[in-house]
């Protein structure tokens, strides 16, 4: 058999179809996701968009298998050439490829202070003096952003604080929240970073740098 003979008949052959219906499957699942997704934070309310978004990616998975399912028995054939597990295993990769898509995309680009910057340099023209930033992010990013209403909310709704007439209070799996985030930025986090022109190990603990009694007394009244 001549080569391009032999690379047509891998192209139709068995292999190949089974490539092609797992890639139908996990297509299927991504496509209904973004449906699910494009519905959910146009009409509905949201309160945490990481949540949400992993919400929306279990629920179009869940759809999708539903329906796999049903055509499945329908067919005495196998379903679009796919045998045994081969289906769960097409469905399962359209899932962490969503999984992957919401941390990635509108996680990030909810959250994100670099893009915020990249914004702000498209508004302003392109350009914006270097010793002005801090002042935009302290007088614009914070209200434009809702930044502590939305941290806030995050917060409340992941358990790690309580709000008590008008005082924010950290809770126990708030504790353990911070225990991990320090030892993961101490253990893991680079040492030896640079930013502008130094380089620095300050991002490995970030938090208590300055000295608490320079500090204004942010404690609640009463506590």
């Amino acid at each position: 058999m001549s080569l391009p003979a032999a690379a047509a008949s891998l192209l139709m052959g068995p292999l190949a179809r089974r490539l092609y219906g797992a890639a139908l499957v996990a297509a299927a699942v991504c496509l209904a996701y973004l449906a699910v997704s494009l519905v959910h934070f146009r009409y509905f309310e949201v309160r945490v968009v990481l949540y949400a978004g992993l919400f929306d990616a279990l629920l179009a998975a869940g759809l999708v298998g539903i329906g796999l399912a049903a055509l499945a028995r329908l067919r005495a054939t196998p379903f679009l050439g796919l045998v045994g597990v081969e289906p769960a295993l097409a469905w399962t990769a359209g899932l962490l490829a969503s999984l992957f898509f919401v941390v990635l995309i509108p996680t990030v680009v909810d959250r994100s202070l670099s893009i915020y910057l990249l914004e702000k340099l498209d508004q302003r023209g392109g350009a914006i003096a270097a010793d002005r930033l801090e002042t935009i992010f302290v007088d614009e990013y914070l209200p434009e952003h809702h930044v502590v209403g939305v941290r806030l909310t995050e917060q409340l709704n992941s358990g790690t604080i309580r709000l008590e007439n008008g005082c924010v209070r950290l809770t126990s799996q708030g504790k353990r929240a911070v225990w991990f985030a320090q030892t993961f930025r101490g253990a893991f986090l680079p040492r030896h970073r640079r930013i502008l022109g130094d380089v620095t190990a300050a991002m490995t603990h970030p938090v208590g740098q300055v000295d608490p009694g320079s500090l204004p007394d942010y404690g609640c009244k009463g506590s």
